[in-house]
């Protein structure tokens, strides 16, 4: 009695699979990946289509007469361009010295991550920038905190302040204009602590 039960219950549990077999084995009735029509869109146009962003890599500037360009990759400074004594030079690409600011001690590169301009309303026109990548680094160079320059005559700019509040003392790369409320603010940092201090300065 059991023997026919068993064939009875091994035979209905194939069945169900016949069908998923004879797909599988290239059943010319049952549509494969293979057989389908695959649209030629690439992965780009895709992300375009649903977000609008384009993930083509953007070109090579195209740098004009008078320009020092990188010789390798634009934005990224090669060993021999450092070997060359190029680096050193710096790198321009359609662009030329208007004035500059230097304090005369030259122990290092006086300058950190950002510089922000402003212009008030009575036409004044500010610039803002941090005087180190790492506090207390720029103290040989007799700069600490942020500067803020007078640039009503760009080929002269002239310092009228420094801001040496804590987060102005290292502000890191938070140094930031609110253009639209006038408002320079940073947060002090550092790599070992970040303690939260944050400045804000009204300069409308």
């Amino acid at each position: 009695m059991s023997e026919p039960v068993l064939r009875k219950v091994a035979l209905c549990c194939l069945l169900p699979l016949l069908p998923i077999v004879s797909a599988c084995m290239g059943d010319s009735s049952t549509p494969t990946s293979a057989n389908a029509v695959q649209p030629a869109v690439s992965a780009n146009e895709v992300q375009q289509a649903n977000d609008g962003i384009n993930l083509l890599p953007t070109p090579q500037g195209q740098c004009g007469p008078g320009s020092r360009p990188e010789t390798g990759m634009q934005g990224q400074i090669t060993q021999e361009d450092y070997d060359s004594g190029r680096a050193a030079a710096g790198f321009t690409c359609n662009t030329e010295m208007v004035g500059s600011f230097a304090t005369g001690a030259r122990f290092g590169q006086v300058g950190g991550f950002k510089v922000e301009r402003y212009v008030d309303s009575k036409g004044q026109e500010c610039a803002y920038y941090d005087t180190s990548l790492v506090y207390p680094l720029n103290l040989p160079e007799r700069q600490a905190g942020v500067n803020v320059m007078d640039m009503s005559d760009p080929t002269k700019p002239r310092r009228v302040r420094s801001l040496v509040t804590p987060a102005m003392l290292s502000p890191h790369e938070s140094l930031v204009v609110n253009q639209r409320r006038g408002v320079l603010a940073a947060v002090m940092g550092n790599p070992i602590t970040a303690p939260g201090i944050v400045d804000l300065y009204d300069i409308k």
